[in-house]
């Protein structure tokens, strides 16, 4: 299934079938999968991209439809009690703010702030896989001094041994 930009499953998939027959079988079935129903259209086939059905486009939806009301109503609701929420809810307030009011940035304003938390971002990014490569290091170290510590042991080791042969093969004479 394609991933959006955030890594969540689309609510698409795209199917390759092995013969025309198989596709055509398969074409306007639908299946039922937990909560979700499954329904095979070619990708040519228009659907709304808000309820995803292929009756209708998004400018006939009702649930589209059911959205604009309500943000009309809340739109409304907004400038009917800005006051209070402005008083008694100042999150609320400065949240719906954001959201109704024409605050018309210019490109220049919006580049302005945006790479500030991108750079923090990246700082924090960068600080923690520096700490990581840090201690990475300092792993690769200390296993490079424990091999260094093990190579010396044998060399000692094949010494010993070789000294042991020169030994019991003189006595051996």
């Amino acid at each position: 299934m394609p991933l959006t930009r955030n890594g969540n499953r689309k609510e698409y998939a795209i199917l390759n079938f092995e013969s025309q027959e198989i596709l055509e079988a398969a074409l306007g079935q639908g299946y039922q999968v937990d909560q979700h129903v499954i329904k095979i259209v070619e990708a040519e086939t228009k659907i709304c991209h808000q309820c995803k059905s292929t009756e209708h486009l998004v400018k006939d939806c009702q649930i589209a439809k059911e959205n604009k009301e309500r943000e009309f109503r809340q739109k409304q609701n907004y400038q009917r009690f800005s006051q209070t929420y402005k008083k008694y809810q100042t999150r609320v307030y400065n949240t719906l703010t954001n959201k109704y009011t024409d605050q018309s940035n210019s490109y220049a304003e919006i580049a302005r702030r945006e790479p500030r938390h991108k750079n923090q971002q990246y700082q924090t990014q960068t600080n923690e896989n520096q700490n990581d490569n840090q201690k990475i290091m300092q792993y690769l170290e200390n296993i490079n001094n424990r091999l260094g510590k093990v190579e010396k042991e044998i060399n000692q080791l094949n010494e010993r041994k070789s000294e042991t042969k020169k030994r019991t093969g003189k006595n051996k004479k």
